[in-house]
């Protein structure tokens, strides 16, 4: 992980559609992003889940 930058222009928490929207908007103008969720799933409350993954 010491490849990784130590330094974001943005950090954005949560990975709902809103956010993911902002995070990719900002990378594509040449922003460095850090985009964490404390959920081990992205979508926040837009994801979906396999029935598995349900039960």
């Amino acid at each position: 992980m010491s490849d990784l930058p130590q330094k974001y222009d943005v950090i954005i928490a949560g990975t709902g559609l809103t956010e993911s929207i902002l995070s990719a908007a900002l990378a594509r103008v040449g922003k460095t992003v850090f985009h964490i969720d404390r959920n081990p799933f992205y979508g926040g409350e837009f994801a979906s889940h396999s029935l598995s993954g349900l039960i």
